[in-house]
């Protein structure tokens, strides 16, 4: 629900399931669904588009949802996020955090925060698991 693939997949399926709505993400893309993508649906939420706003929430709800059930579990004081949904904007993180804090339990305390080395995280997490493989 909250992968930039699976955004861009419900927002085209709305549009064709609903010709009179979408009227800004569909002149972004002249048209052409198939040229949908999560970047564009984000660019288009944040001109003013309702269904893709409505988009981004559902992405925003479902992370929230899952990082507050976890906080429940695990209690960890920090939720780092990264990837291409993450820079979705104000709305999104709105969503995430306000849906997380309604999902945790109130003596559950943590914070959001976006991942400092963006989209290269995992890149540099596997090149720290070698180094530490070749340490070793």
């Amino acid at each position: 629900m909250a992968s930039g693939p699976y955004i861009a997949q419900q927002v085209r399926q709305s549009l064709t399931e609903q010709s009179q709505q979408g009227e800004i993400i569909r002149n972004l893309v002249n048209h052409q669904l198939d040229n949908i993508t999560a970047q564009i649906v984000s660019q288009a939420a944040n001109e003013g588009d309702e269904l893709c706003q409505n988009a981004i929430k559902l992405a925003g709800w479902a992370i929230g949802v899952g990082i507050g059930n976890t906080a429940n579990l695990i209690n960890p004081q920090r939720f780092i996020l990264g990837g291409g949904v993450t820079k979705a904007g104000d709305l999104f993180w709105h969503q995430v955090r306000q849906i997380s804090r309604q999902t945790a339990l109130p003596e559950v305390d943590f914070e959001i925060v976006p991942a400092q080395l963006g989209d290269e995280a995992p890149l540099w997490g596997a090149v720290a698991l070698a180094e530490t493989a070749l340490e070793n």
